[in-house]
């Protein structure tokens, strides 16, 4: 059937995100026989938005917006979707996992999110083509935005939406890679050698996806061992894998450290040193003086607030990150090596360099909120599929052993009224 948008999301990924924000799925359109009456999808409403950059602005438009009624060239009327939830195949597969059917203007049984009345989806009924008027240029990629009506909280859908004829060697999700206090390493939540740690992140990639495609959150706690750090970096680039960004833990996470070290990282940090960041990542610029990565790292060790023989020393350094003056062929993960270091051994930094920061950097109550969601909801994803797909095969045994029941009282219905009309017989007088 035609599409307005596709993506390399499953289905199945965006319930759990739904079921994740507190959303309960509802009903996809259904018929029920005692009732003799079709009812429509049912669920949670949820707004569908569509946001993409063109000629260097944001355009922001309701989904509804990209479609047009063929008769009358109207756009499609304001209405929220609801998350009906798909129904589960034959072989207990997420139906709309195989059938595609993500977000519908018709009615299927195999779709997520699904208009809220009865709109059939035969041929001779088609109402709405796409306006070419308001669409986005053909293979752009384009941010669906799913907000819950209901509380308006709003959620980025962890993967690209991409306007028709784009190429499908789109990136992959991001993968938080954590490394904690003992030394150990977990790639989406999983432990892994660090032998294998590019393995891991490179099985995330779609077929004939470069490694440079797939973008990895690296995080680490304060006392974190300097030595696997740069061991775990050097891992990951010889995986070809170069988009790595630095992200702090979570505040709580850090109350793992003794009170005394705790006390001295969180004073207030003195101004900031720039350390510049030369070609290729291998030297850095500090005060004017050019010194090799591995020199200025092995100084910082032995000037960490976190060291024993270093004990009230006051509130520690703080650091800017930037490209040095004329830098070149400097990628994310440049950066990403130094802002580690310096975070686990006890320093305040921070990167400017463009392409690194976050969309919601200078922000820091938004920074923060996404830090903590790419640290604690990203590697559950695994977690919350399962989840999702658990809790739809108990739901469909509860419909199956409704629907036995309904099939019951409609035979036991037949038997009252055959009953009934045997009664009226014997008990109607004879002339």
């Amino acid at each position: 059937h035609e599409a307005v948008l596709r993506t390399v999301a499953r289905p199945s990924a965006v319930h759990a995100a739904l079921l994740g924000l507190g959303l309960e799925p509802g009903n996809p359109l259904r018929f029920v026989p005692e009732r003799k009456e079709w009812l429509p999808p049912s669920g949670p409403p949820v707004r569908v938005e569509v946001e993409w950059e063109e000629d260097g602005r944001t355009i922001r438009r309701r989904a509804g917006e990209l479609m047009r009624n063929m008769k009358t060239g109207e756009p499609m009327p304001s209405h929220p979707w609801v998350f009906a939830g798909s129904e589960l195949g034959p072989n207990g597969e997420y139906g709309a996992d195989v059938t595609g059917q993500l977000v519908s203007i018709v009615n299927f049984e195999f779709t997520t999110l699904d208009v809220p009345r009865i709109a059939s989806n035969a041929n001779e009924t088609l109402e709405w083509e796409i306006n070419p008027d308001t669409m986005p240029p053909e293979g752009q990629q384009v941010w669906m935005v799913l907000t819950p009506v209901e509380n308006g909280a709003a959620t980025r859908a962890a993967t690209r939406a991409l306007a028709p004829e784009e190429d499908a060697g789109a990136p992959v999700d991001v993968v938080v890679v954590t490394l904690d206090t003992k030394g150990e390493i977990k790639v989406n939540n999983e432990p892994v050698a660090l032998g294998e740690t590019g393995a891991r992140v490179r099985a995330r990639l779609t077929e004939n996806a470069p490694p440079s495609s797939v973008s990895v959150r690296l995080s680490a706690p304060r006392g974190a061992p300097l030595d696997v750090l740069g061991r775990l970096l050097a891992e990951l680039v010889r995986s070809e894998i170069t988009d790595i960004r630095f992200t702090p833990p979570p505040p709580e996470a850090q109350q793992a450290l003794p009170a005394p070290e705790r006390a001295r990282v969180e004073d207030a940090p003195a101004a900031a040193t720039v350390v510049g960041v030369r070609e290729g990542g291998t030297a850095v610029i500090v005060d004017g003086k050019e010194v090799p990565l591995g020199q200025f790292i092995e100084s910082l060790r032995e000037r960490s607030p976190l060291a024993e023989e270093n004990p009230g020393q006051g509130p520690p350094p703080a650091y800017v990150i930037r490209p040095a003056a004329g830098a070149a062929d400097l990628k994310p993960v440049d950066f990403a090596a130094i802002h580690a270091a310096l975070y686990v051994l006890g320093f305040e930094a921070s990167v400017e360099a463009p392409g690194y920061a976050t969309e919601t950097e200078g922000h820091s109550d938004l920074s923060e909120l996404r830090r903590r969601w790419e640290a604690q909801v990203l590697p559950e994803s695994a977690a919350l599929q399962r989840a999702a797909q658990t809790h739809y095969e108990v739901m469909e045994a509860y419909q199956r052993e409704i629907n036995r029941l309904l099939d019951e009282v409609e035979r036991l219905r037949r038997e009252m009224d055959d009953l009934q009309a045997r009664y009226n017989e014997l008990t109607t007088p004879r002339p």
